[in-house]
């Protein structure tokens, strides 16, 4: 009877997931991706998913029942029950940011072999041919199922189905042809099951069947051996018994053989010889006998064996998501190989099983065994192994190889760039290299960031599952240049190329033929550039309010004529130069004239007239224009009066002051008139102010000195 096996219950949690695709893509992953289930089981499905959008949502699509939902930030698991479907594939899904994407797991139901049927035989006539015939019944998937036919401890046939269509329990019927000899008289011949489920084995046997050989008519005799058919390791040793059914007392026999003999013993109907030392790796000894004259011969098979020397999985390479890479194992000095079995392994999971029936020769060999594997994400840091298994006929000898770690990687996006497709000679702006979804982390992203051939530094920082390289790009010469970013993670790489134009645009030179000149004199004003790289500048003559003058693109230079005014003084010139190809730069200088004059006196600065109150506090003002600034100087009755100085107002105050302004470049004169409006003096006011014969003590009047 089958053997219950423990049922795998798959671990549901917080997975970290690292994303497949640049920053706003995701990806979605199911564990498990394959799973087997007993018919009528249950299975736990985890969704998850590396989407940043805090309101993604999940769930599984199936025809299967669904219960214990679970969920977190970035997964959601479902337990599938009553699984009665023997093939089914659920859908994990996940919408991010309104885009949806789905993954498939792949279920299979299986069932154990119900029944184990091994055919009645007839009683055999010896030498003739028969079939031995077993039945397995009800048993899924057929594709894992191994049968296996013995006659006692000797493999007599095995046979596997992986080329059986359907999924489905199904009959299956093994049949081998035997053809018995003396010695296999009261032999039991059984038939063996073995369903494989990716590390989990179900073994089931038929009831033994009892063979009944019977011999030829009574007076002729016959010769046997024993063993028929002997497995020895190479180097080794056995024994092989001659026997006859001869009646005749002076019956005698022997054995003829290229092997070493030692060790005879003998009966009255038997003989046996010691064989040692036997390394030829197939014999066939013939034992014989005389009886009444007549001879008769057997031949016994003696196969040497020699277990697998070494086991050896070849080295496997960084891997790339999704290619399709060899799994390769070599079994040395092996023999014989069509008893031999390979099975290469992840982790539990078998990925491919060979067996060498059909193949030809008898000494040791060395086999190599490949299959095709395309690894995902959930197969980094999964170790395959290659398990060897001798099968000698009830003697077993397995090994295995030392196991090799995958090692998987992907980059799904090319990397960024970010800089300036301008860069002027000398300067030293920033590049930008970034790459999202780098897996299995980012932190083994490996940059290459080069400016017209030369490496540039940089320097790597890491977020999540984007890598970033930052470095500074300069050249000493103009010209176009590329800009080349490369982003290794394993066996994976992407680039990205930008061109960037190195320009030269030397400052501009703004020249002014007297930057100090007298008024009324001629100005010329010029603006011109040195020579740029790309050629061809734009010229413009400016100053604070307008464009003066502008060049064509192939004019040197541009100038301004202007005869000095007054107006001019301070006025502030600008040349700008911009490159003719549109590159967005421009370069300035600037330059300030400066006019001399005499000075000038006007209502504005010294008004002509004042008119104050007694007692107030007022400033006596008067200002003159010039360059350079004139000194202003003020007199009454011969007197300086002070300029600019807050006092008091007296009636004194009043008069007329002599305003004289100088400078380098000449001078000018400006009467300036005082008016106090006093308070009445103590003697008596004017006779028209008296007002009902009463002085207005508050009344002022207006003095003018």
């Amino acid at each position: 009877m089958a053997q219950p096996v423990p049922v795998l219950l798959w671990a549901w949690g917080t997975l970290t997931a690292l994303a497949g695709a640049a920053q706003g893509s995701f990806e979605v992953s199911v564990s498990p991706e394959a799973a087997v289930v007993e018919h009528g089981g249950s299975v736990w499905i985890n969704c998850s998913t590396t989407c940043r959008d805090p309101g993604a949502s999940g769930g599984l699509e199936t025809s299967l029942i669904k219960t214990d939902r679970k969920n977190g930030s970035s997964w959601v698991a479902f337990r599938l029950l009553n699984i009665k479907e023997w093939a089914s594939s659920p859908q994990c899904y996940f919408t991010c940011n309104g885009n949806i994407k789905l993954v498939t797991a792949n279920i299979s139901a299986y069932r154990a072999p119900e029944r184990v049927v091994l055919e009645p035989l007839p009683e055999m006539e010896l030498g003739q041919a028969y079939n031995v015939m077993c039945r397995v019944l009800n048993v899924a998937p057929v594709t894992h199922l191994t049968v296996t036919l013995r006659r006692g401890g000797e493999t007599l046939h095995t046979e596997t189905f992986q080329n059986h269509t359907g999924t489905g329990p199904d009959d299956i019927t093994v049949i081998t042809e035997i053809t018995p000899q003396r010695s296999d008289h009261g032999q039991e011949i059984t038939c063996h099951t073995a369903l494989d489920l990716h590390g989990s084995h179900f073994e089931n046997s038929s009831s033994a069947v009892e063979l009944k050989v019977y011999g030829a008519a009574q007076g002729s005799f016959e010769v046997s051996v024993s063993p028929e058919a002997a497995m020895v390791e190479h180097g080794g040793s056995v024994w092989i018994n001659c026997s006859t059914t001869c009646q005749v007392p002076g019956a005698s026999g022997g054995l003829e053989t290229s092997l070493i003999k030692t060790d005879r013993k003998n009966g009255s109907s038997w003989v046996a010889f010691r064989l040692v030392n036997i390394k030829e790796w197939a014999s066939s000894p013939q034992c014989y006998f005389t009886c009444g004259g007549t001879i008769k011969l057997v031949t016994a098979n003696i196969s040497a064996y020699r277990a697998p020397e070494r086991v050896v999985l070849e080295p496997l390479p960084e891997m790339e998501l999704g290619q399709a890479y060899n799994v390769t194992c070599w079994v040395l000095n092996v023999a014989p190989v069509t008893h031999l079995t390979v099975t290469l392994r992840r982790g539990g999971e078998t990925l491919h099983t060979e067996t060498f029936q059909n193949h030809t020769g008898t000494g040791p060999d060395d086999i190599t065994v490949i299959t095709e594997i395309t690894p995902q994400r959930s197969d980094h840091g999964q170790e395959i192994t290659c398990h060897t298994a001798l099968d000698l006929h009830g003697s077993h000898f397995k090994n295995s190889s030392s196991a090799v770690e995958l090692k998987v990687y992907d980059l799904p996006e090319e990397p960024w760039l970010q800089t300036s497709r301008y860069i002027e000679v000398g300067a030293r702006p920033l590049a930008r290299c970034w790459v999202a979804g780098v897996f299995p982390v980012a932190g083994e992203a490996r940059f290459t960031l080069s400016f017209g051939g030369v490496s540039l530094n940089f320097t790597v920082t890491t977020s999540g599952d984007t890598a970033t390289a930052q470095g500074e790009v300069w050249s000493p010469s103009p010209g176009q240049h590329q800009l080349n970013c490369t982003v290794t993670v394993g066996p994976v790489s992407r680039s990205a190329g930008q061109s960037v134009l190195v320009y030269r645009l030397p400052e501009p030179v703004l020249e002014v033929t007297e930057s100090r000149t007298l008024v009324n004199s001629s100005v010329t004003v010029t603006c011109r550039s040195p020579e740029a790289d790309p050629p061809g500048v734009l010229l413009q003559l400016r100053d604070a309010e307008r464009v003066l003058v502008s060049s064509a693109p192939t004019q040197p230079l541009v100038q301004l004529h202007l005869t000095a005014g007054e107006e001019d003084d301070g006025r502030e010139f600008t040349c700008e130069a911009r490159p003719d190809s549109g590159i967005p730069a421009v370069k300035r200088t600037s330059a300030r004239l400066t006019v001399l004059y005499g000075p000038r006196m006007d209502d504005s600065g010294c008004p002509r007239e004042w008119i104050w109150k007694e007692g107030t506090e007022e400033t006596f003002s008067c200002l003159a224009r010039g360059n350079p600034a004139p000194t202003v100087v003020c007199t009454k009755d011969g007197v300086s009066a002070s300029i600019g100085v807050q006092r008091q107002v007296r009636r004194e105050d009043a008069g007329t002051y002599h305003c004289k302004a100088s400078n380098a470049h000449g001078s000018a004169s400006r009467d300036v008139t005082v008016q106090v409006e006093c308070k009445w003096p103590l003697v008596d006011p004017p006779a028209g102010d008296l007002e009902g014969g009463h002085a207005n003590a508050t009344k002022g009047f207006r003095s003018t000195g």
